[in-house]
């Protein structure tokens, strides 16, 4: 990412400190400073890591629960609308909007609030304006080379013109686009777009506006021992990220629903709790965190893991014992086993692009980013209802039953508590250790299944179910944060 973005931030810069939260493109950008909230729940002397874990037992618990609501419904068709479900329990990330409304409403009054929003917007605008000014402007002068090229290869076939000439010309315009921003080189039509961006990127740097992005993989040990600091995205800035990953997110959301119409809750969670081995992978790949022996280890365990419960799936064992689990054909067991697997797969490309494009998770407000996030969902996602009714993938029908509306809207809040919860534990652990965490979910599962479906399962599934458990506790252990003690020593952190 490039500091010519709307929505690039860094670290370590002098600020100006902003008394309004609500100024997107305020020049300030409000340090990190997570002070008060332990103090506010009545637990400050509780250490950041034990409050972040407890917090996160809480996630397991009532993300368990909203999957067992969701199967309740699915399983057997009562009401298998998944798009449904994952539109209204995102949607409702978007209350979280309304207290911060209200406190900033009742700090800074309603013309301050109207100015503040009318100035959000305008600055929103003026980031869409700039980005199609500027895929313009390269889509104008990549044409222009194009015609320029043709013209001259012309030239050529037809043996006209060919002298110096001819041939610099052709080579000017070939490599126009390599001068820009060198001070020489601009195109036969006159715009400059390197020099443009460096000039308006100048102007933001010397009105403090907004930094140039960290490198990729930046630690907190790295910034604290160059005596920098955190800072928090601004409002316009999360505004953007959570736009750009709303989409994602829903993706995620939607498959780790929509397989529960074809598998066990138990296998959705173990399959779906492989994101934390997607994680470690993408975060290799991308650099944001060193690939060890031991971690392979740890994915390789975790694979014979899910080979084991995939195995007992798909030769239909698993069907002697489902209790009064609706019965399910090997196909589509083996469905939504690959719906949960590809929702792991997208969240684990979520976290790791997240934590480059952020750098560190203390820097979202993350109430606010999945505020954002559900608000982007039921603005730009309603037309989905209309194209899978008109396709008929999924016909658009009111729930049944008071019921089915009771169970819906039960596993909405119960989704909207969990994440909250797990927005909290992200800031007071790490992302890999709640990604890791949320594999408690697989014992908590089939004990549920137990429970609701009189489903007991193999003594082979226990021990692949086992082996995944291991695999994430050993992987956890390998991937141990060295910067939690200097986050805890630090300030600008508790």
């Amino acid at each position: 990412m490039t500091s010519d973005t709307p929505h690039g931030a860094g670290v370590g810069h002098s600020r100006v400190q902003s008394d309004s939260p609500l100024l997107g493109g305020s020049p300030a950008a409000t340090p990190v400073a997570s002070a008060g909230f332990r103090a506010r729940i009545g637990l400050a002397g509780v250490a950041r890591r034990t409050l972040g874990i407890s917090m996160l037992m809480v996630t397991v618990f009532l993300w368990t629960a909203s999957n067992f609501l969701a199967s309740f419904i699915f399983s057997d068709n009562t009401y298998s609308k998944p798009f449904f479900m994952v539109y209204l329990n995102t949607s409702v990330f978007a209350l979280s909007l309304i207290p911060m409304g209200l406190s900033f409403l009742r700090t800074h009054g309603a013309r301050h609030t109207r100015w503040a929003l009318y100035n959000l917007l305008a600055e929103l605008r003026e980031d869409v304006r700039d980005q199609v000014s500027s895929l313009a402007r390269r889509g104008w002068t990549s044409g222009r080379r194009g015609e320029e090229d043709d013209a001259a290869n012309k030239l050529l076939e037809d043996g006209e013109g060919v002298d110096g000439s001819v041939r610099r010309r052709h080579r000017g315009a070939s490599n126009a686009g390599l001068l820009r921003g060198e001070g020489e080189g601009e195109g036969e039509g006159g715009y400059d777009s390197g020099c443009e961006n460096d000039s308006d990127s100048d102007l933001e740097a010397a009105a403090g506006a907004e930094p140039e992005a960290p490198p990729p993989g930046m630690t907190a040990s790295m910034i604290l021992a160059a005596g920098g600091r955190y800072d928090k995205l601004t409002v316009r800035q999360t505004t953007w990220l959570s736009l750009e990953f709303s989409m994602l997110w829903f993706s995620a959301n939607y498959l780790a629903v929509a397989c529960l119409e074809h598998t066990s809750v138990a296998s959705a969670t173990i399959f779906t709790s492989l994101s934390s081995m997607f994680t470690l992978l993408f975060c290799a790949v991308s650099g944001v965190e060193a690939f060890t022996l031991r971690k392979l280890v740890g994915v390789v365990a975790s694979v014979v893991g899910i080979a084991l419960v995939s195995s007992i799936d798909l030769s239909g064992k698993s069907d002697e014992n489902r209790g009064q689990f609706p019965h399910k054909s090997p196909a589509e067991i083996a469905a939504g086993d690959a719906m949960a697997l590809l929702s792991a797969v997208v969240y684990g490309a979520y976290v790791t692009v997240m934590k480059q494009r952020v750098g560190h998770e203390d820097r979202v407000n993350m109430p606010l980013f999945f505020g954002l996030v559900g608000l982007f969902n039921v603005v730009l996602l309603w037309p989905g209802f209309v194209l899978l009714h008109l396709t008929g993938v999924e016909p658009f029908e009111p729930p049944p039953t008071n019921q089915v509306w009771a169970i819906i809207l039960l596993n909405s809040l119960s989704s909207f508590a969990s994440d909250l919860s797990w927005a909290y534990a992200m800031l007071l652990t790490t992302p890999l250790v709640v990604t890791v965490g949320l594999s408690l979910t697989i014992p908590l599962s089939l004990v549920g299944e137990m429970i609701q479906y009189s489903k007991y399962s193999s003594g082979l599934y226990w021990v692949g179910a086992f082996v995944v458990v291991l695999s994430f506790l050993f992987v956890n252990h390998e991937s141990h944060d060295p910067d939690e003690s200097l986050l805890e020593e630090d300030p600008a952190t508790r």
